[in-house]
């Protein structure tokens, strides 16, 4: 396991939303990125046929901001959106669900958590991944998951939301999720 970078008696959480006011985005990724074993640690958001990266951390080159934008076919961003919730890839080479997969040679480890839109929508991913096979270290999800909420208000604000466009495949609709969420509704009431 990772041992944590000094905080200062600060959580993750703190830590990492101390850094994003005080420096930035791309600084507090660093500070998510420290608390990994996986090189590189990005935002990316879904945007028609293309996932495009809002900012990344590169641990082997921590002046690089940016990565690059993806067909959605052939991310693994776009596995993340159709679980509804987080992808975890250790070995791409090894992973039967990537034998034709564009990016698994490239990208051989990924971590995801999904990022959505005010109303609940996909918007994106927080993701932690490497170009060697990684296993994600216990927690790993779990700090993902603490910043997320973060992370999404943070990239509410910067693109200004105001429609975020749906996916035409691999996300559901709101219809179904909101028939799926009266049926549960439903269910507690009898």
């Amino acid at each position: 396991m990772i041992a944590l970078p000094p905080f200062h008696g600060l959580t993750l959480a703190s830590a990492f939303e101390r850094t994003l006011h005080q420096r930035g985005l791309h600084a507090a990724l660093g500070v998510l990125n420290a608390s990994t074993p996986y090189r590189l640690t990005g935002v990316y958001r879904f945007d028609g046929d293309s996932v495009r990266s809002v900012v990344l951390f590169d641990r082997k080159n921590p002046d690089l901001t940016d990565g690059v934008d993806v067909p959605w076919n052939d991310s693994y961003c776009r596995m993340t959106a159709e679980e509804g919730v987080r992808c975890e890839i250790t070995d791409a080479l090894a992973d039967e669900r990537l034998t034709t997969h564009a990016a698994r040679e490239a990208v051989q480890a990924y971590i995801a958590v999904l990022l959505k839109t005010p109303p609940g929508e996909p918007l994106g991913t927080l993701c932690h991944y490497d170009l060697k096979p990684v296993t994600p270290p216990l927690g790993a999800f779990e700090d993902l998951d603490v910043v997320c909420p973060i992370v999404e208000r943070t990239l509410w604000a910067t693109l200004k939301l105001t429609h975020v466009p749906r996916r035409a495949t691999g996300v559901p609709p709101p219809a179904t999720r909101a028939a799926r969420n009266v049926a549960k509704q439903q269910k507690r009431s009898a």
